[in-house]
């Protein structure tokens, strides 16, 4: 049996609406936390752009590959956990209209945040993070033929 890989890909989607002012984000069902979609590969995504639209798909119910970000917005080395020493995070941007709220198929809670307002209970990393990939947002090209 082979040992796993110390790093592994993931995918995180950042949901912004069209001004990129405020994050739609989830509750992390292990951990309670707030934070973006996302997840592994897994071996049916071709690419990560894949993994992050079938990720988001799965996780708020949103699968339009014209609001998804050509390419990530950061790639950015994360600690693991468990057997996983590294993660090398995709981390794509989608863009929805904040008077929706789409229901989680997993059933988790999903709810609108204004960037400036972020929730008590959100992944520590994220208030750092959130205003630069959201700046990104506001300039990162979508797919040609939205």
């Amino acid at each position: 049996m082979s040992a796993r890989p110390s790093v592994h890909p993931t995918v995180s989607v950042f949901v912004f609406d069209a001004s990129a002012t405020a994050v739609l984000l989830h509750r992390h069902r292990r951990s309670g936390a707030w934070g973006q979609f996302g997840g592994h590969p897994e071996p049916g995504d071709a690419t990560v752009r894949a993994a992050a639209l079938r990720e988001l798909a799965e996780e708020a119910g949103l699968h339009d590959p014209q609001a998804l970000t050509e390419a990530p917005l950061a790639v950015t080395e994360l600690p693991g956990f468990g057997d996983c020493v590294t993660h090398v995070d995709h981390a794509f941007g989608y863009t929805a209209d904040v008077a929706r709220t789409p229901e989680s198929p997993e059933g988790s809670e999903v709810r609108w945040f204004p960037l400036a307002a972020l929730p008590a209970g959100i992944m520590p990393d994220l208030p750092e993070r959130l205003p630069l990939l959201a700046r990104a947002a506001r300039t990162a090209p979508l797919p040609r033929n939205r």
